[in-house]
């Protein structure tokens, strides 16, 4: 388990990534927050949600370097999103794909390709 490898496997109980706040309160916050508390691995994330005809994701897909964050806009297009979820899809990137110019587009095409394990965190949506 190498940060040199293109994808590096998931330690035991790797926990390192967070999203905030969860659940996610739409009708008062517009952007989930993601953190990579690894101090080793990069994170490649996509952030999809239940229904994209209720919930909108801008910017949903993004490489996080080792102790960075970001946000991602989240707007609601119904009023009744109760029943909706966000989820946080995630896979490790080892440092190859940490350069700025690398696109999450392209890492996630490679990822898709050669069947690399992901994760995936469900985010409550409450009114």
């Amino acid at each position: 388990m190498s940060a040199d490898e293109e994808f590096p496997k998931f330690p035991k109980d790797f926990d390192d990534v967070v999203v905030e706040p969860s659940p996610f309160d739409i009708s008062s916050v517009k952007e989930l927050t993601i953190l990579n508390h690894s101090k080793k691995y990069g994170v490649l994330f996509k952030v999809k949600t239940s229904s994209n005809s209720r919930i909108k994701i801008e910017e949903c897909a993004d490489i996080l370097k080792p102790g960075n964050q970001t946000t991602v806009p989240i707007t609601k297009l119904v009023d009744d999103v109760s029943r909706d979820n966000l989820f946080l899809i995630f896979a490790l990137v080892g440092q190859q794909w940490l350069d700025d110019k690398m696109s999450a587009f392209r890492c996630w095409e490679r990822v898709r390709k050669q069947a690399i394990p992901t994760k995936c965190i469900t985010v409550k949506i409450k009114k």
